[in-house]
């Protein structure tokens, strides 16, 4: 049987990276070194340039997707390399910092590792490009073999074949029958020119007679353990196998392989992807929520002092609100409302303006004079800062529901606590307080969706002018 030489491109392509961070490394340090002569150790700088290759490539050899390139765009090949070579960058810097090396100014290791990371991409294009060149012309190809004929089946060959710079190639389908003992029809089918060759127990003897490198299951909720013994002998054959799933097609979460306890689990995640992306956003958040509160902490207490002079009762106000994964939090904000608001509020449940759970009037009586003033401009929301900065919350995020809340929310809603819940989202710069709650849920999962480090901050750039401008405040 044929196979693609997987390990031995890998270990080529190692090589080429080690290379090339090593070249990029001698353009960078050394020609520096020649226009701006100093005291230098080269044997330290030998050193560093040994272990800078050797972290840098061990990061990308831990990273199977950076090695493979069937059946992914490039995109996916850039972002798995970008991704190894942040953290090779963190790792280098740390060291840097950590054993105080001499010699080396941010200048010189900030243009080897940009130069390094281009020459990686660079070698990377060049070779998914060969590659997908020579898949289509039929080279570099491997046989593959669909188990099923249902509707998950076709799609999957429609795919393989819209993309023949995959390099895989359908050879034919293989029945699966409820009965073991049903007649299988002579009357061979076909779809696209790929035949139907047989039914499970046929699949051992086309493996020995011909090149096959792929058998691929689709599984349905009627046939998992119609499959099972076949599967095990492709196994023990040698071939590789895998599943195609279709057990819960209304699911659209993430989905990703977990192993526990010598159990391989398929995970769906309804939340944002974890990456670097998302421990991006972390730091983000806490840098951003330290510098606010320090630049804005004679504000805070302006409004500290507005509020004590002008209202009885504390200055902040404090409640328990549901976070990430249903986590219990207290949320701070500056006090707008009399002290004995919440026992008010029973009182005026019939005059709330908000579908579903939320409560919200316009021209709350228990508002006090300052709170409206902090409300139009959501100056009340600064002290939520300080749970930022503690990790109960993000800058940008759904809004922390009540308990009560919760309690009343649809099966569906109750996906916006998958995410850590923010001082601003999507509702904040599309109207605020103008949308239904029905409408507020769904952008809340929209932003799930969709999150991404850019939507961040386009949300965040967004909120300003409407805080400014007093868009939808109540």
């Amino acid at each position: 049987m044929i196979r693609e030489n997987t390990h031995l491109l890998r270990k080529l392509l190692l090589v080429a990276d080690i290379c090339l961070i090593a070249f990029s490394f001698q353009l960078c340090l050394d020609d520096y070194l020649l226009l701006d002569p100093r005291p230098v150790r080269f044997a330290f700088f030998d050193c560093f340039m040994i272990v800078a290759a050797a972290v840098w490539g061990a990061i990308l050899w831990s990273n199977p997707q950076c090695y493979s390139f069937r059946g992914k765009s490039s995109w996916q090949v850039y972002r798995a390399t970008a991704l190894a070579s942040i953290k090779s960058a963190a790792v280098l810097l740390a060291l840097l910092f950590y054993f105080d090396l001499p010699n080396l100014n941010r200048t010189d290791i900030a243009a080897f590792l940009s130069i390094g990371f281009f020459l990686i991409i660079l070698e990377r294009t060049a070779l998914h490009w060969l590659l997908e060149y020579y898949r289509k012309k039929g080279y570099n190809q491997q046989n593959l073999i669909i188990v099923g004929s249902g509707k998950q089946a076709f799609i999957y060959v429609d795919a393989i074949l819209n993309n023949p710079q995959w390099g895989v190639r359908p050879i034919g389908f293989i029945e699966i029958k409820e009965k073991p003992d049903a007649p299988f029809t002579t009357r061979m089918w076909s779809y696209k020119d790929i035949p139907c060759l047989g039914r499970l127990e046929v699949l051992p003897s086309i493996i020995k007679s011909r090149q096959v490198d792929w058998v691929v299951y689709t599984l349905d909720k009627g046939n998992v353990g119609l499959i099972e013994e076949s599967f095990i002998t492709c196994h023990q054959m040698g071939t590789k196998t895998a599943l195609l799933t279709d057990i819960f097609p209304s699911v659209k979460s993430r989905r990703k392989t977990y192993e526990f306890m010598d159990h391989l689990m398929l995970v769906y995640d309804p939340g944002p992807p974890q990456n670097i992306s998302l421990l991006i956003k972390g730091l983000f958040d806490r840098i951003a929520a330290g510098i606010g509160l320090t630049i804005m902490a004679p504000v805070m207490l302006l409004i500290a002092a507005a509020i004590k002079l002008t209202s009885k009762g504390p200055v902040f106000f404090k409640q328990e609100r549901i976070g990430l994964n249903g986590k219990r939090f207290t949320m701070l904000k500056f006090r707008t409302m009399v002290p004995d608001a919440d026992k008010l509020k029973a009182s005026l449940l019939d005059k709330n303006e908000m579908s579903g759970p939320v409560f919200k009037i316009k021209d709350d009586p228990r508002i006090t004079k300052i709170g409206k003033l902090l409300r139009k401009t959501s100056a009340d929301e600064l002290p939520q800062l300080v749970n930022v900065l503690k990790g109960d919350m993000s800058l940008v995020g759904p809004r922390p529901p009540l308990a009560e809340e919760v309690n009343q929310f649809d099966t569906w809603q109750r996906r916006k606590l998958s995410v850590r819940p923010g001082l601003t989202c999507l509702w904040q710069v599309r109207g605020r307080n103008n949308i239904d709650f029905q409408e507020w849920m769904k952008m809340d999962l929209e932003y799930i969706d969709n999150w991404s480090l850019w939507l961040d901050f386009r949300i965040l750039a967004r909120t300003i002018p409407a805080v400014i401008t007093g868009k939808g405040a109540k």
